[in-house]
């Protein structure tokens, strides 16, 4: 029975050395969180917002690549005016408040940081979708985030006019491939996107 208790008195202080450490970090954590929230962010010169950080980069990098898709690049400058014109067209065109619900299904491609960083300029939320969701994962995410707004490629239709019905999202933006690349590489590429598989690249079986 001792040898029970002493036992039971080994573990019992072991606890308490663990309990402590824990309170320990908890305290850390807490006094770290103090430090890099309230007046104290805008003392340090901690950005505030993601877009603070995009407006630096545009400014500071100005001439720079930034992205480079199907053989054409933009630059900083660039990207900064067309993410500018988007949220002016999310704002002043679709009228949409900031807050609003958006939901980006698009590979890849020029358009996706035109519109990422457009988006978050005119104060919406962004919701990132896989391009290569199903339809019924479509439905699922679109509904989860409530989102009231879809930006995706034509490409997408198909699956885009059978899940939206189905899901809180009242207006569908729609782009083509090329769109942001200059003429006429645009119009190959948008022609290139939407045309059906020549015949005789088709496989025929023969009986």
């Amino acid at each position: 029975m001792s040898q029970q208790r002493s036992d039971l008195t080994h573990h019992d202080a072991s606890g308490d050395k663990k309990s402590r450490a824990s309170d320990s970090a908890s305290e850390q954590l807490e006094k770290e969180a103090r430090i890099v929230s309230g007046p104290a962010l805008e003392d340090a010169g901690i950005y505030k917002h993601i877009v603070e950080v995009f407006n630096e980069a545009c400014h500071n990098y100005a001439t720079r690549s930034a992205f480079t898709n199907l053989g054409y690049t933009i630059t900083f400058s660039e990207l900064q005016r067309l993410a500018t014109d988007f949220a002016s067209f999310l704002n002043n065109v679709l009228n949409l408040e900031p807050g609003t619900r958006v939901a980006i299904q698009l590979p890849n491609v020029l358009q996706y940081p035109i519109v990422l960083f457009g988006a978050l300029k005119a104060g919406m939320i962004v919701i990132n979708t896989n391009p290569l969701y199903t339809v019924r994962e479509m439905v699922h995410q679109f509904n989860d985030s409530e989102a009231q707004v879809l930006i995706s490629l034509v490409n997408f239709g198909d699956r885009i006019a059978e899940a939206v019905p189905k899901t809180s999202i009242r207006t569908v933006v729609l782009s083509e491939l090329g769109d942001v690349l200059p003429a006429p590489k645009r119009y190959v590429e948008n022609g290139a996107a939407l045309s059906p598989p020549r015949r005789d690249n088709v496989s025929k079986s023969h009986g």
